[in-house]
């Protein structure tokens, strides 16, 4: 059965399963997945993060193959996959004595075009990135990644499924993203994510990548880690800050105590940056406390206005963000859903 037609809850539920690094394996794991190497986070929140960015990657191939078909256009769409902080494939979360290994975004952009799109569409023509580049600075993590992503390839072409040709990369993506899409150029489209712990990408290597006109962007901004640190940044005139905003526009709420109004304005002031490119910012905001819990922004940068692959990201987005907590673990865990949806707050999807 496909996914059209089914509540929303429920293609939360089927994505949260195919997430499942387990399901994927037949209920096992690989022998070689070094969990000290793996990233291990207490709480569900960030699910929200790898479902939304599944949601998104599914469509978009198959949206782009679509525009090329509508177009008459005998050649196939060469979109490429660009995971900028690749880690290990993976993640943990955990929720009092439960446990779950994920697909994270390096192996989400393999996964969610191809064996995603078959097991929640029935789909019988499955397009794959043309190419997909990881990039990761951590030895260990890039050693663990690289199992992953030579293991993920092989399901899949077990499965009778297309692996894209893929290129994995060590080094910092702040000086290599941008020689990564000028080498690559028979890459007509780029979607680039960026899954930072917080201000690692510095905005001279966001600006270059938007400049090239050929990418979209899935960015998650760290609100929460990124406020935190903005006091220090004030008393020190804190050069971080001004890598990766690009601006000192920052520096006007050093004098501001309103520690909510801080967060979201800082990521205004990012966001405006990026619309001053003349590019369109979606984004779906996430927190579990707004002040010392879970708090980000997934934004997705886009060239034109409203795509089609960005209208399942919108739906999962306005479900998704409303969810306490508690709702989101019923969801995950099979229960039922009643009494679990905060107020529509309306200032959080821009």
């Amino acid at each position: 059965m496909g996914q059209k037609g089914l509540d929303i809850s429920i293609r939360v539920k089927r994505h949260f399963e195919l997430l499942k690094v387990s399901s994927f394996y037949g209920g096992n794991l690989p022998h070689w997945i070094n969990e000290k190497a793996i990233y291990h986070i207490n709480g569900v929140y960030p699910a929200i993060k790898e479902i939304m960015i599944a949601v998104y990657v599914g469509t978009y191939t198959t949206a782009i193959q679509g525009m090329k078909r509508n177009k008459k256009d005998v050649n196939r769409a060469k979109p490429c996959y660009l995971d900028m902080t690749a880690g290990t494939g993976f993640i943990k979360l955990t929720h009092g004595d439960k446990s779950f290994l994920l697909f994270g975004s390096a192996t989400i952009g393999l996964l969610a075009p191809t064996y995603f799109q078959k097991e929640l569409r029935n789909r019988k023509k499955i397009y794959p990135f043309y190419k997909a580049i990881f990039i990761e600075y951590d030895k260990s993590k890039y050693m663990v990644l690289k199992n992953i992503i030579e293991d993920v390839c092989e399901k899949l072409h077990e499965l009778n499924l297309p692996c894209p040709e893929y290129h994995l990369i060590f080094g910092d993506a702040n000086t290599l993203a941008k020689d990564v899409i000028n080498k690559h150029d028979d890459c007509d489209h780029w979607l680039v994510v960026i899954d930072p712990e917080g201000m690692e990408i510095s905005w001279k290597t966001l600006k270059a990548l938007l400049d090239t006109r050929k990418v979209d962007v899935i960015f998650n901004y760290m609100c929460a880690a990124i406020r935190r640190q903005l006091r220090h940044a004030c008393q020190a005139k804190h050069h971080a800050f001004h890598q990766f905003f690009g601006n000192t526009n920052w520096e006007s709420l050093c004098n501001n105590n309103n520690e909510d109004y801080i967060g979201e304005k800082l990521h205004e002031i990012y966001i405006q940056s990026i619309r001053e490119l003349g590019y369109y910012v979606k984004t779906a905001s996430v927190f579990a406390n707004r002040l010392f819990d879970w708090h980000y922004h997934l934004d997705v940068i886009v060239k034109k206005e409203n795509p089609p692959w960005l209208r399942g990201f919108e739906e999962y987005s306005r479900f998704l963000e409303n969810l306490k907590e508690s709702g989101l673990v019923n969801i995950l865990l099979s229960n039922t859903l009643s009494d679990y949806i905060y107020p529509t707050h309306t200032n959080t999807f821009h």
